[in-house]
């Protein structure tokens, strides 16, 4: 994905990961919006969570970016 003026999305993904950044998709998303093909691994650095790990990790965090 690209937008005009600015980078390729998938450099920001991937400085964002080098940062520390957690990357998490959720299950229906996979499943339905971000598989191209079934049985496709996830981006590196990405991990598959469900919506109750990621509002445990949003309570605990400072900061939360949606």
């Amino acid at each position: 994905m690209r937008v005009q003026g600015f980078e390729p999305l998938d450099i920001y993904v991937q400085q964002f990961l080098e940062a520390g950044g957690d990357l998490i998709v959720c299950s229906p998303c996979d499943e339905f919006f971000c598989s191209i093909g079934k049985g496709e691994a996830l981006l590196e650095g990405a991990t598959l969570g469900g919506l109750t790990g990621i509002v445990d990790i949003a309570l605990d965090a400072a900061t939360v970016t949606l």
